[in-house]
């Protein structure tokens, strides 16, 4: 099997948590004997890059405005690979909007002081 064939959703907080039902369960499928932490990690920024998908999609259909780019910030961002596998899935462009990664602790705290 491939790397492709693996996956992973990850809903267990924030977007898309089943918290209707404490009997939820995480489900990784299509391991085999020769899957090994890359691939799990690989099906783990897969999912986020999907449910980033849903979201832009929904937003395109209730705006009536195709988006042309995606600007992220946090820690994330330093993960290039994914960047670049956001881009692909999304069909846009991805940019990185701060020049480090980690600003957006830092313009965090700064909002909890100027607001």
């Amino acid at each position: 099997k491939q790397w492709y064939q693996r996956r992973v959703r990850a809903a267990f907080s924030g977007l898309y948590a089943p918290y209707w039902d404490p009997t939820a369960r995480g489900l990784i499928i299509g391991i085999t004997a020769y899957t090994n932490s890359g691939h799990i990690a690989r099906a783990a920024l897969e999912a986020v890059c999907f449910q980033v998908c849903e979201i832009l999609q929904s937003m395109n259909a209730d705006s009536g405005i195709q988006m042309q780019c995606l600007k992220t910030d946090g820690g994330m961002t330093k993960n290039k690979p994914f960047l670049k596998m956001q881009s692909d899935i999304l069909g846009i462009p991805v940019e990185c909007r701060s020049a480090t990664a980690e600003a957006t602790p830092r313009l965090s705290i700064r909002g909890c002081f100027f607001s």
